[in-house]
């Protein structure tokens, strides 16, 4: 799951690494696997949460992979995307989609950003908020990704995509029952236990798992305002 900051005093954009399924009775996660939730062009860097099909596709989209249509999708059945961009010379925030709470010189989102918040009120370290949410939800996990937009300083890898992603975690996942959440074991043990975590290991394995970075409200439709917001202020940023 996944907590996201943006603080425009250090600046820096700051995300954990974990990438989770949650099933009736199971969480199922990833961390560390090189599939960044943070992506930056020649001007912008993009900061994601939401479904990870749709991240991957923008992610795709915005090295020019493939490029066939004016935008990537916003919507993956019920799920929708989380976007903040912002400018890598000026700070400015040039996109801001469906970020669960904004300040004056800050955005979060995530399933943890109510703890990273807390914690970036008392110590204005994006880095440290994000740690102290992975500290503190069991839904935000793996090392602290960032990007320092004063030098340039970052630890984005993105040398996996979903589907690799997908097939890493079929064999190398880990599982908390909801039962006794502090307790995950590797996913092929889960699955000996519980029918439900089999059956996900083989749709993972065929690519077909439903992986998201979750953040609060990611199953509620984006407004038609909302994208014609996103469209102009894409069109505005990469020059289309």
């Amino acid at each position: 799951m996944t907590t996201n900051i943006y603080d425009r005093n250090v600046p820096k954009l700051v995300s954990d690494s974990r990438w989770s399924i949650e099933g009736d009775t199971y969480i199922t996660y990833i961390d560390d696997y090189g599939c960044d939730k943070i992506l930056c062009t020649e001007s912008t860097a993009f900061m994601f949460a939401g479904s990870g099909l749709l991240i991957q596709a923008w992610k795709d989209w915005l090295q020019e992979k493939g490029k066939t249509e004016d935008r990537p999708p916003i919507t993956e059945g019920e799920l929708v995307i989380a976007i903040c961009a912002v400018n890598m010379v000026t700070g400015v925030v040039e996109i801001e989609c469906r970020q669960a709470h904004t300040l004056p010189d800050a955005r979060f989102t995530g399933t943890g950003w109510r703890s990273a918040h807390a914690c970036w009120e008392i110590n204005k370290d994006p880095c440290k908020a994000v740690e102290s949410a992975i500290a503190s939800d069991t839904f935000s996990g793996g090392t602290v990704k960032f990007v320092n937009l004063s030098n340039g300083e970052n630890n984005i890898q993105n040398t996996a995509t979903m589907t690799d992603t997908l097939k890493a975690m079929a064999s190398t996942g880990w599982t908390m029952f909801k039962h006794n959440l502090s307790q995950p074991i590797p996913i092929k043990d889960a699955a000996k236990q519980d029918p439900a975590v089999q059956e996900l290991v083989h749709d993972l394995a065929a690519g077909n798992a439903r992986v998201c970075a979750p953040y609060p409200g990611m199953d509620i439709p984006w407004t038609q305002a909302e994208e014609d917001a996103l469209d102009a202020n894409l069109r505005r940023i990469l020059g289309r």
